[in-house]
């Protein structure tokens, strides 16, 4: 069962590694989950529907979809041929015999639990979660569980821990952490989760004037590039955009196509992988946003590495499913030379735990780094750097 713990304080670089020890001294209790019984899903937003694709993807039925807004859901297009009830219009044998995968992950996870075995629900789980049992047909990883940690794992979470540049990240980072190790979710009160600023946190968004190019790796269907030109303006210098996946790549070119004319001409799309070197290698499509590079993929695509290229970013998004660290391993003299401002995920895998944070510190010691949660469940993490002199662009 999943704990929740509140803290009342922001935890300082000596207070955050004694928290990081209490994590990696306490038991760890999780199980497999067990799918012995008819799984519906709560929540019929934007994870509720990679929910319902996923499931048909492995071949485990759907059941029925749970939604405080059903009304709404049920007038969906997408949801026809679906039953879609709210909580209270499940009758309480149903409830007692029915798997409720929990697909939200922009509220926090105990609050919705809690509300629901209140109303009668008995078996509750993360969505994510449920991926975990079906690894070797899909590459989905959100759900990953951190293996026991080591005292050289220790002694890299403490140095990460001591180079965040607040101490909102290092709560952040433990939170994260908790949920990885001992699916514990910690809640800072001090540090909230934000849903609704992902890659444009203040921070990044006091940068923005003077960076007037954007690289977004990783660009799936060009929502964060129109996030960038709405906070810019149409006077940016240059995006580019890069997206493998063919599905992606049709909705990003209508992207595109949909800017004003004079906006058009400076968005360059490019259709490649980012990595540490130039090759090919496997790559599960057709995902959305959840495709990515894979031993179960049935296509080697191309990878190049951003170093290659000759692009002058002032501000870099990396989202690459688990592949960002060869991918900013791939870039460290682009960043080096022109100084961009980054924002790139670490929760796909247990490089968010410190190998990728710790890398970034020790290539790039005159930047400022932060980490900040956009999701519950141990989703949404991002770590940004903030050059502490500015570049070019």
């Amino acid at each position: 069962m999943t704990s929740s713990f509140n803290i009342d304080y922001l935890p300082n670089r000596s207070q955050a590694k004694e928290l990081a020890q209490r994590i990696v001294n306490s038991p760890i209790l999780r199980k497999p989950i067990s799918l012995d019984k008819p799984l519906a899903i709560y929540g019929g937003g934007n994870l509720g529907r990679l929910a319902r694709e996923y499931l048909e993807r492995v071949g485990v039925p759907l059941a029925f979809v749970v939604d405080a807004n059903a009304a709404n859901i049920r007038e969906d297009g997408y949801w026809t041929g679906v039953d879609v009830f709210t909580p209270e219009e499940v009758d309480a044998k149903r409830k007692k015999e029915t798997l409720l995968a929990v697909s939200v992950v922009t509220a926090r996870y105990a609050d919705i639990k809690t509300n629901l075995i209140a109303g009668g629900w008995t078996n509750i789980v993360p969505f994510y979660d449920v991926t975990e049992a079906f690894r070797d047909r899909h590459p989905l990883s959100n759900g990953w569980f951190s293996d026991p940690i080591s005292t050289y794992d220790v002694s890299m979470i403490n140095a990460v821990l001591e180079g965040w540049n607040d101490d909102i990240s290092r709560a952040h980072h433990l939170q994260f952490i908790a949920w990885r190790l001992l699916r514990e979710e910690w809640n800072f009160e001090q540090a909230p989760v934000t849903t609704d600023n992902r890659y444009f946190i203040p921070e990044v968004l006091s940068e923005l004037s003077d960076r007037k190019s954007f690289l977004d790796v990783g660009a799936h269907v060009g929502e964060v590039a129109e996030q960038y030109i709405n906070l810019v303006g149409p006077d940016f210098d240059k995006i580019w955009a890069i997206e493998p996946d063919k599905n992606n790549l049709k909705r990003l070119k209508t992207f595109k196509e949909n800017l004003p004319t004079n906006v058009i001409e400076k968005v360059e799309i490019i259709p490649a992988i980012a990595g540490e070197h130039v090759g090919e290698q496997l790559f599960f499509e057709g995902l959305g946003y959840a495709s990515q590079l894979s031993e179960l993929g049935a296509e080697a695509l191309e990878v190049i590495a951003l170093d290659d290229l000759s692009l002058a970013p002032g501000f870099i998004k990396m989202h690459l499913e688990g592949a960002e660290l060869n991918a900013l391993k791939g870039a460290r003299n682009l960043i080096a030379s022109h100084r961009p401002v980054i924002a790139v995920t670490t929760y796909h895998n247990s490089n968010g735990l410190w190998a990728l944070p710790r890398w970034v510190m020790d290539e790039f010691p005159d930047y400022k780094f932060l980490m900040r949660l956009h999701g519950w469940c141990g989703t949404g993490a991002v770590l940004y750097g903030l050059p502490e002199t500015k570049g070019k662009n």
